[in-house]
């Protein structure tokens, strides 16, 4: 974008112009005043309009300026691949990324400008969010999980959200936040303790099967050390499994005897 400089008189419309003069002819001849007085009142018009117009110039600079900024600020986010926002003091927001639309199903503009409450379908979570942006705003930062239902698919979305709270370039408190998508590891964490627990399933029912057989019978690992052992191995070591499972066979003495008196030889 750019901006090429014109004139004043090039801005400044000539009924404006016409306007002010006019209105210092219209004085003169109803008030008693002198010429000069008039043309002093036509060039203070004159001065008014062009300080109007240099104020009209400077706004629009800065809208410009500030347009130009926001859509560099949204270019950058687009390019984030997590969703992530940015809302103002009244949990508005302000900006925020594609993949943040694309979470919620909703273009862009469909959702800049609206809180939780008009975005989320219950309104018990809505208030949740509500109360926490306002522990944010007053200097708390949040870093928690949770798991929601996708509005897009149905399927259960395990994210961590991150929020603390900014200064906008006016000095006003902000709020930025992302999340970050973890269903991936947690469906794999799921799997993984349904594997152990079938595991400590299928041991246990091994241990029974060899509980059962009245000889003794252990398994050993490559190191030599017991990895299992029956009840029929534990009495005959008179050792409970807990001091046998782990050790090599060379350190599990036998069994200690039970203590005897010495005779005395008779005399």
């Amino acid at each position: 974008m750019s901006l090429r400089w014109r004139p004043p008189g090039a801005l400044i419309s000539p009924l404006s112009l016409s306007a002010a003069v006019t209105a210092a002819a219209l004085l003169t001849w109803a008030l008693p005043i002198p010429r000069w007085s008039a043309a002093l009142l036509a060039f203070a018009a004159i001065a008014l309009l062009i300080g109007r117009w240099q104020q009209r110039c400077e706004q629009r600079t800065q809208q410009r300026i500030a347009s130009a900024s926001m859509a560099s600020l949204q270019e950058i986010l687009n390019h984030i691949p997590e969703p992530t926002f940015i809302k103002d003091a009244q949990g508005r927001f302000v900006l925020i990324n594609e993949a943040f639309a694309s979470q919620r199903g909703k273009p862009i503009e469909a959702l800049v400008g609206k809180t939780a409450a008009e975005i989320l379908l219950t309104d018990e979570n809505a208030q949740a969010i509500a109360d926490e942006d306002q522990r944010i705003l007053a200097g708390e930062k949040v870093l928690r999980e949770e798991c929601f239902i996708s509005p897009v698919n149905g399927k259960h979305i395990h994210r961590i959200i991150s929020k603390e709270r900014a200064w906008s370039p006016q000095g006003e408190a902000i709020i930025v936040g992302a999340s970050f998508n973890i269903t991936g590891l947690r469906l794999a964490e799921l799997e993984l303790r349904s594997a152990l627990a079938k595991q400590a399933q299928l041991l246990d029912y091994f241990q029974r099967l060899l509980d059962a057989l009245p000889t003794p019978v252990f398994v050993r690992n490559a190191k030599g050390c017991f990895v299992m052992s029956n009840r029929a191995l534990n009495d005959l070591f008179c050792r409970p499994p807990a001091e046998i499972l782990g050790k090599p066979f060379g350190e599990l003495t036998a069994p200690p005897l039970p203590n005897r008196t010495k005779r005395k030889k008779p005399p």
